[in-house]
């Protein structure tokens, strides 16, 4: 913990029998927005904006038998602003996660989640009821390499006060999701993972935007005690093939 950026994370699991598991992970992060790709929306700031933000998920996993297993997992999301060129939300929500063994190498998954995104903009009080499909497939021909890919899609209802004419607008969209990840096991001390997703998130600006997300790992373990990790991201808002909701423009982080 420091005066600059203050981060602090916590995950924790157990086993309740052979069959079941739970567990419960969160976070806690100040920082500025120009360290933070949470906030690559298109929209221009002058100058830094700190926020505060914590989360935190419960998971339950139940095996139904050798081959099937189910998860549900709840999320809830809060970030504040020190600025009001940035719109306060809250974000919240769950899913349930279904995986059928086709074989030792290979796997079915599917998904199903809803998510509540509430900004704190009035007088619009935006709100978004974003409701999500995603089915995978799992393959590891190797014990040193896997993948783990997954095509859905989202339906978001957006809603917000009209302050001229009064009511309430509301108006829905479809957009489409993506799910990749790649592992491989150079050497018994050298281990690589890529994971790419477009999907739609919440945002500082008042909205729901469409990201892509590309990150790049790297981990060595320099002993049994410690392991060095190098990252790579990529993020950036545009929208390829007219999604539901976005900002304005594009823009990159990396």
């Amino acid at each position: 913990l420091n005066s600059d950026s203050e981060l602090l994370n916590f995950n924790a699991q157990k086993a309740l029998s052979e069959r079941s598991t739970i567990g419960l992970s969160g976070d806690f992060n100040r920082d500025t927005t120009l360290t933070s790709d949470e906030d690559i929306t298109g929209r221009f700031l002058a100058k830094q904006v700190r926020f505060t933000q914590w989360d935190a998920s419960p998971t339950w996993s139940y095996q139904l038998s050798p081959l099937d297993t189910i998860t549900v997992t709840g999320s809830y999301l809060s970030k504040d602003y020190n600025s009001v060129l940035k719109t306060d939300f809250q974000y919240y929500g769950g899913s349930v996660d279904y995986s059928h063994q086709l074989s030792e190498l290979s796997a079915l998954t599917g998904s199903l989640s809803y998510f509540h995104y509430d900004a704190d903009n009035p007088p619009f009080n935006t709100t978004d009821d974003i409701y999500g499909a995603l089915i995978g497939y799992k393959y590891a021909p190797s014990e040193r390499f896997y993948v783990n890919a997954g095509l859905g899609a989202d339906y978001d209802v957006n809603k917000q006060d009209d302050p001229f004419e009064g009511g309430r607008d509301s108006n829905g969209d479809v957009g489409y999701r993506v799910k990749l990840e790649l592992g491989y096991q150079v050497n018994d001390q050298t281990n690589a993972k890529f994971l790419l997703s477009h999907d739609t998130e919440p945002s500082g600006d008042g909205l729901q935007v469409t990201r892509t997300r590309g990150t790049l790992s790297l981990s060595y373990a320099l002993s049994e005690l410690t392991t060095l990790d190098l990252d790579a991201n990529y993020v950036d808002n545009d929208s390829y093939f007219g999604e539901a909701r976005t900002s304005e423009g594009l823009t990159r982080y990396y």
